[in-house]
């Protein structure tokens, strides 16, 4: 129902209420496979061009943890860049002057190089999910044992429901990519990948999904990868070919449910304690020689330090100066008030800035070392193989990289909020980006999908339209219209996942553990009706 104010000649105003109901009746009287017919077609249309009112996007609270989500979203669209770069071009990996004319050029250099900095959204992505499954326990471990059933329930709900989380979605995409390679969809590109080396010089190993001749062949194929891809004993990355992004679901996966144990069995330590075992299990992993793991409990260990700030009132109020803080001392027999000298506000701030952009450079510097940084040094780059620990053996790029992920994540948790929240946080906190957020997760499961499907062809379709890609500007031509027709085609294809299948997979996934529970749907289960509500895939 809406409500139009209108105006007549003499000057009054009226109200009009129109309802959608005579709209529905239309409908409803329309033939079923016209209904269907619609109802396919009107899904198609992305979420910014509906006209529905009960379609319109809603704007998003800003909360204390709203940049994680926007840069989640910008870190995923980051990784369908590299995936798109690293197809044709070994400069995705380089870094600058570390093997010869191919990597002397301007883009590898930071901060170029992070526009498709897939190593580094990964990094941060683990972080963040560290952060996020840990922060409600540890809030209710805050409160003390008055707490801890409720802290059990929490715990418990969350094990249960993370696999649901993780690999609903991940079973109806890559459902749908063996269905469409049974279906020859990708017959546009099966011939680049039939002569890879010819067409795709980047350093790549993707493959193209293969096609059976029967369906149950093509099925079967699927299910054994699936079985494989959930196995939460293997601790090696598994690449299907469904998708060879898919391999950091199930670390995602695994660690998440390592956090979950480490939460419980920390769940009687003080907070101060807590943080230090956190710690201390990070380095812990890390002598395994499991990298991903300072990257998954550090992120708890955030959100511990995060509690444990705001508790003490530790998290200072940007919306203040120091000067203002603290506007006078007290001095003198008479305990008179004096001005606090401004001056040495400013100065202790003008410090505080200084130390924080530095900082903030050394994080960019980290993370812009390349991927293939250690078998080939990028310039500026060199001294950092020195001073690799031996527990990153076979993944030596991963630590200056992790490092400075979690130094940018440490600044922009500690930078401004409110009305002074700071340039960052202001663009990450922005409608575009938190956009992004939202179909971060079905960005990241579609995006294979459409890149094999027609993402990577599109590019020598190009070249053949203008002659070849002989010269620079045209091979710069057919990547540009490659890359911005492939992330439009993910982006459409991201948001109607993200509507039609993954929200229905949250809503599954509520319905089957209050099943199990055996308790009836309340009011506090609006996710069962509301598809606008969406919960972090982190």
């Amino acid at each position: 129902m809406s409500v139009s104010v209108t105006r007549n000649d003499d000057g009054a105003m009226s109200l009009g209420v129109s309802s959608t109901h005579s709209t529905s009746l239309r409908y409803r009287a329309l033939p079923l496979y016209s209904q269907v017919f619609r109802r396919i077609a009107y899904a198609l249309v992305p979420t910014i061009l509906r006209t529905r009112h009960e379609d319109f996007p809603r704007a998003a609270a800003i909360t204390s943890t709203s940049w994680m989500d926007g840069l989640r979203g910008i870190c995923a669209v980051l990784v369908v860049n590299f995936h798109f770069l690293f197809t044709f071009s070994p400069i995705a990996v380089l870094g600058y002057n570390s093997l010869g004319p191919v990597s002397q050029h301007i883009t590898a250099l930071p901060p170029l190089s992070f526009l498709w900095d897939g190593a580094s959204s990964v990094n941060i992505f683990f972080i963040i999910s560290g952060y996020v499954c840990s922060y409600k326990a540890l809030q209710l471990m805050q409160d003390g044992p008055s707490n801890f059933g409720l802290l059990l329930q929490s715990l418990s709900s969350s094990v249960f429901r993370r696999g649901f989380r993780l690999y609903l979605p991940v079973l109806c995409m890559t459902l749908f990519t063996a269905l469409l390679a049974h279906a020859n969809g990708f017959a546009l590109t099966d011939h680049f990948f039939a002569h890879q080396k010819i067409y795709f010089p980047g350093t790549n190993s993707e493959v193209n999904v293969p096609r059976f001749n029967t369906l149950q062949e093509q099925m079967g194929f699927w299910w054994q990868e699936m079985r494989t891809l959930t196995n939460i004993w293997e601790s090696k990355p598994i690449y299907p070919d469904h998708d060879r992004h898919l391999w950091t679901i199930a670390y995602e996966y695994r660690m998440s449910l390592h956090v979950y144990v480490a939460l419980l069995a920390l769940a009687r330590f003080e907070a101060r304690y807590r943080l230090i075992a956190l710690c201390a299990l990070a380095l812990t992993y890390t002598s395994w020689y499991r990298w991903e793991g300072p990257l998954f409990f550090l992120g708890a260990a955030g959100a511990q330090w995060d509690i444990i700030s705001r508790q003490n009132g530790l998290m200072h109020n940007e919306a203040l100066t120091d000067c203002e803080r603290l506007p006078y001392q007290v001095v003198g027999a008479k305990n008179e008030p004096q001005l606090f000298n401004r001056s040495t506000g400013r100065s202790r701030q003008a410090r505080r800035l200084l130390l924080r952009v530095l900082t903030f450079g050394l994080a960019l510097y980290l993370m812009g070392c390349s991927v293939d940084n250690h078998k080939h040094p990028g310039y500026g780059y060199t001294w950092i193989n020195k001073f690799i620990p031996s527990w990153y053996r076979h993944r030596e790029t991963k630590f200056p990289k992790s490092v400075g992920a979690l130094i940018l994540l440490y600044l922009l948790s500690s930078g401004p909020r409110n009305l002074h929240r700071g340039a960052w946080r202001t663009i990450l906190e922005s409608d575009i980006a938190l956009y992004l957020g939202k179909i971060m997760f079905a960005l990241y499961l579609v995006h294979g999908t459409v890149l094999h499907a027609v993402g990577y062809a599109i590019p020598h379709l190009v070249w053949t339209l203008v002659g070849g890609h002989d010269s620079s500007w045209k091979w710069m031509f057919g990547m540009l219209v490659g890359w911005i027709a492939s992330l439009a085609i993910s982006l459409w294809a991201a948001d109607i996942f993200h509507r039609e299948v993954e929200m229905r997979c949250l809503r599954l996934q509520r319905w089957i553990e209050i099943k199990c529970e055996g308790r009836t749907m309340s009011g506090s289960d609006s996710l069962l009706r509301d598809p606008g509500v969406r919960r972090s895939a982190g």
